[in-house]
């Protein structure tokens, strides 16, 4: 790995590209604005689920980025509109999307098939105002970024409400992962990620300016096996990097159109070896880059 240094700014110039992926299009493997990214990882084989927001759609490729299916844009149940978040629960076979446009979070089987939705525009329990991003944990409750609520919405498995996580700092939460019972919030308003116990109590906040952080327009963020946190920047066309503790390392790809740069980079999700999978809004594509 090779590093060059301009004006502060750190990136990776030299990168593995094992796939590039997507067109600007409506038909099956072509993708117009991709958005969130999960990654459905089992022994055997992984698939990535890709959030096709102007094309209302999840659509499905395998390990080799090769199409395999998508959902929800036929019309009834399930019909989506302007989808942003998503993430998959293997064990418990379960897929989670945020739909922007109807205030809104889908449930759907690894299959796609349409289970259940919560929401509607509002700010009472079960309300969103632009919900964003969305995980889910080891026991299948559902961390929902209700962005302009300034909050995070906690659901069962069936989507049953059990609370939220309110924070008197928390400004416009964005994205959001859970590692070891630690909730970890990427907010927009502020350009930091927050740490909250699962049940609401603030632990910390990490990778802001105070700790050399440098984030400028974050959109989403993922965590590695080792702690690393990657952060999509759209501003600066880039993916940021900081450790566990959140100190900055090094930025991947600049603005470009080449393998390894980005024009308007959105959801980022890590697999086990730290591939590091990346959604283009502007390019209409998906890069896989290995460090």
């Amino acid at each position: 790995m090779v590093y060059y240094s301009s004006q502060r700014r750190v990136w990776v110039k030299e990168l593995v590209i094992e796939v590039v992926t997507g067109d600007w299009g409506k038909e099956k493997g072509e993708l117009r604005e991709p958005r969130g990214i999960a990654i459905n990882q089992d022994s055997y084989d992984y698939h990535f689920y890709i959030v096709d927001k102007k094309n209302n759609r999840v659509q499905v490729f395998n390990s080799d980025m090769e199409y395999s299916f998508h959902f929800g844009s036929i019309p009834g149940a399930g019909k989506m509109m302007k989808p942003i978040g998503i993430c998959v629960s293997m064990y418990h076979n379960r897929v989670y999307v945020t739909q922007f446009s109807f205030n809104a979070v889908y449930s759907y089987k690894l299959d796609g098939t349409f289970l259940r939705r919560v929401g509607d525009r509002g700010c009472d329990e079960g309300e969103f105002s632009e919900p964003y991003g969305v995980d889910v944990d080891e026991d299948c409750y559902v961390y929902v970024c209700d962005r302009l609520n300034h909050r995070i919405q906690v659901f069962s498995k069936r989507l049953n409400y059990r609370l939220e996580i309110n924070h008197v700092d928390l400004a416009y939460p964005i994205d959001v992962k859970v590692r070891d019972d630690q909730l970890f919030v990427l907010d927009e308003g502020v350009n930091c990620v927050k740490i909250f116990t699962v049940e609401g109590e603030f632990v910390s906040q990490m990778i802001s300016s105070a700790f050399g952080g440098r984030i400028s327009d974050p959109y989403a963020f993922d965590i590695g096996q080792k702690g690393r946190i990657y952060i999509s920047d759209c501003k600066r066309d880039c993916i940021q990097v900081f450790d566990r503790r959140g100190s900055y390392k090094y930025e991947i790809g600049r603005k470009g159109d080449g393998f390894g740069e980005f024009r308007y980079p959105t959801g980022v999700a890590i697999e086990d070896n730290e591939l590091i999978t990346a959604c283009e809004r502007d390019e209409d594509q998906i890069q896989i880059v290995c460090l």
